[in-house]
This record gives structure tokens, C-alpha cells and sequence, in this order.
């Protein structure tokens, strides 16, 4: 576990804690890190910056430094997000291609950082199982294929047995238009609510949260 030389010596606030933050990352996943960027708002008492390596040298990182100003900092990072990202995508198409062989999964690791306490050599479960980590997908699912919400209520509940925090978007399309946008444009559609249906689905150590909009379709 990555532990300062000497955790009562105060530091620096901004360049200490970004040197830190990629000494902490060197150390758990033994490679070089290189600073991006800065990310986010320190005022919070958050450090939070964008970082590269050799792994995945087209992928910027996310690491954060809580308490950056105080002698009790935790360091967090989404190492593992981009590590299973090809996983994830695995993952998700298994449970939705049994309902929906067609749709189009969106996904890409985001900057939401992983629990401290997740080793470097973690699993795809443990990551998957983390309360913290989140998946944020849409899901792209053609007009004449859509079954209602249950057939997604049914994939939700395939999900909720691996993981169990993600932000699931369901969009529903006419034919003519399926597959010819990008997720850019998919959340153009849904920002004028111009698609056949729209549901939300918000998981969380809560539980299931779900929202529809459509012709049809009531409202959860």
C-alpha cells in the first residue's frame, strides 16, 4: 500500500500533491506515469488530474487525491475501468444480446475512480462488485425490435448479479435512423426528446431507479 515517507511532514498543496499522485499510481501498478492535465475543482479539498502510461498509451486516467491539504490523503484512481474496459463491453453484450442481438452498447471507462481499497491485481468481479466504480452505458435499440420496458427490467436484473452501480440510458429509434449516430448525437436526440422511447435506469447500493419517456409508455 502506497504510504508517504512521512505522513506528519505537511506538504505542499498543488505540484506536492500531483508528484504524489503519480508516485502513489508507479508504486500500485508499477509503471511510469505521466501527467495530462488537471481535471475538476481543488476547492472541494479534492486533487484530481489526468495521467497517461505505457499500458494504455490513447487513455487518459483519472486520479484523485482527497484531503490533498491535510496529513490524512487517500488516493483513488479508474486504473481498473480502463484495464477491463474490453471486459465490461464482454460483459454487458452478454446480458443484452439475448433480448437485443442488434442494439448498439456504448461504452467507454469513465473518470469515476474505484474504491482505495481495490489491489492493482484485482478481478473483473472485484471490480465489477465495486460499490464505488460506475458503469455509465446507452444502450441504442431499434424501434421495431423494442419490447418495453420489461425486456430491460429483465436485463437490469442480469446486471444487478455482477454489479451495482451504473447509469443504464435506453434510447429507442425509428428503423430509418438506427446506427447511423454516434453517442453525441444519440443525447442531442434525447436533450430535444426526439426518439420513439427513453428510459433511465440509476443502480446503486439503493437499489433500481428507473425512468421511462415515450408514446405509450408511463412514466417510472
Amino acid at each position: 500500500m502506497f504510504s508517504l515517507s512521512n505522513p506528519n511532514q505537511p506538504t505542499e498543496p498543488s505540484q506536492n500533491a500531483n508528484e504524489l499522485a503519480l508516485a502513489y499510481l508507479e508504486e500500485k501498478y508499477g509503471e511510469p506515469f505521466y501527467y495530462s492535465a488537471p481535471y475538476g475543482d481543488s476547492m472541494t479539498g479534492t486533487r484530481s488530474l489526468l495521467v497517461t502510461c505505457n499500458s494504455f498509451p490513447d487513455q487518459q486516467l483519472l486520479v484523485q487525491v482527497e484531503g490533498f491539504k491535510t496529513n490524512q490523503k487517500v488516493f483513488l484512481d479508474n486504473y481498473l475501468a480502463v484495464k477491463y474496459q474490453s471486459e465490461t463491453i464482454d460483459f454487458l453484450h452478454a446480458r443484452i444480446s439475448e433480448h437485443y442481438p442488434n442494439a448498439n452498447i456504448f461504452y467507454e471507462a469513465p473518470l469515476v475512480c474505484q474504491s482505495a481499497n481495490l489491489s492493482a491485481a484485482a478481478s473483473f468481479e472485484e471490480f465489477l462488485a465495486d460499490g464505488r466504480a460506475k458503469l455509465i452505458v446507452m444502450l441504442e435499440v431499434n424501434a421495431s425490435e423494442f419490447t418495453g420496458p420489461e425486456s430491460i427490467n429483465e436485463i437490469v436484473t442480469q446486471i444487478t448479479e455482477s454489479c451495482n452501480h451504473m447509469t443504464l440510458t435506453v434510447i429507442v429509434v425509428d428503423d430509418s435512423l438506427f446506427g447511423t449516430m454516434d453517442r453525441s448525437e444519440l443525447n442531442n436526440r434525447i436533450s430535444h426528446r426526439d426518439y420513439v422511447a427513453m428510459g433511465k435506469v440509476y443502480i446503486d447500493q439503493n437499489g433500481v431507479e428507473t425512468k421511462w419517456r415515450g408514446e405509450g409508455i408511463a412514466n417510472g
